[in-house]
């Protein structure tokens, strides 16, 4: 379990598509212990830089938390 042993860390995935209820993970597990930060790791539908996004780097900034990026595709962008 996350916080019971000082050696296990994790980074909490993001349901990116959704920015409400990753502000609601970050408020819910930014201050437990054993959590370094979070991470991307769903496809998206909004590009990162989306203002919807704003406050999650915000609660992130505020917290020293960083965000990571798995790879994977925008798919509202263009082809060509």
């Amino acid at each position: 379990m996350i916080g019971e042993d000082d050696r296990i860390k994790t980074s909490i995935f993001l349901p990116f598509n959704d920015p409400e209820a990753c502000e609601q993970m970050v408020e819910e597990f930014g201050e437990t212990r054993g959590v370094v930060g979070f991470t991307v790791t769903s496809v998206r539908y909004k590009p990162v830089h989306h203002n919807s996004y704003m406050r999650l780097y915000s609660m992130l900034e505020e917290r020293g938390l960083p965000l990571c990026f798995h790879a994977g595709p925008f798919w509202g962008a263009s082809e060509g």
